[in-house]
């Protein structure tokens, strides 16, 4: 049987990820890396069960949860290319703001 305090933390995940999922685009993508990930684990029978002395995982379980990890790893290298071009374009709609303004105070003095 699943503790109550851990399905509360789930839902209260949920929750949040739900929020998070309203912030902005870079919070967006992160809680939509969350939820694939979780749903991932979930289809892959990574959770863990439950009985009188708490949760236990299998070997296999523990095994293929190595794996996952590795391909979170490259998940969240993926996600934090994703920010790195956001922010380039971001730096270079900035220089074109500075050069912009330039213009405007040389032609305006």
């Amino acid at each position: 049987m699943r503790p109550q305090e851990d399905i509360d933390a789930e839902n209260r995940d949920i929750a949040l990820l739900a929020d998070m999922a309203k912030k902005g685009r870079a919070a967006s993508d992160f809680a939509f890396a969350v939820t694939n990930a979780r749903q991932a684990c979930r289809e892959a029978g990574l959770d863990a069960t439950f009985d009188e002395d708490g949760a236990h995982f299998t070997p296999w379980q523990t095994a293929k949860a190595v794996r996952h990890a590795r391909e979170d790893a490259g998940a969240t290298l993926l996600m934090q290319l994703f920010v790195l071009k956001r922010l380039d374009r971001n730096h270079k709609l900035l220089w074109a703001i500075i050069i912009l303004l330039a213009y405007i105070a040389v032609h305006v003095s």
